[in-house]
């Protein structure tokens, strides 16, 4: 699948506008442009919160290079401060590296559901 800008943009602004949103940012140290991000949307339940990761992206130049990882370990501290008990996220299949990703670092302490 191809994204132009302007599909990626009206993606991204949907999910900014959705109840719950949480967008967290990755910047590089010298120049200050945006390199990885996490977007998604907490969800009040019954009895607890879930989140829903809707997207996680990183420069194809420097994925490997922990990035993903710190989007992801600054996530988990968040939504345990904000008493989120469980986290789903769906990935594109295609080789299955996403989903190996996340299988190995999502939320250890949050209730993952894939």
């Amino acid at each position: 699948m191809n994204w132009s800008r302007n599909t990626a943009y009206a993606r991204l602004y949907d999910i900014s506008k959705t109840p719950g949103y949480i967008g967290i940012g990755y910047f590089h140290s010298e120049n200050n442009k945006l390199i990885g991000f996490i977007v998604g949307n907490e969800e009040q339940w019954a009895n607890y919160k879930t989140f829903y990761l809707n997207e996680i992206c990183v420069l194809t130049s420097i994925q490997q290079t922990g990035v993903g990882t710190s989007l992801l370990t600054f996530l988990k501290e968040l939504l345990v401060q904000r008493k989120v008990k469980e986290a789903y996220v769906s990935t594109e299949r295609g080789q299955g590296k996403p989903a190996r990703f996340l299988k190995r670092r999502v939320l250890s302490s949050i209730n993952p559901v894939y």
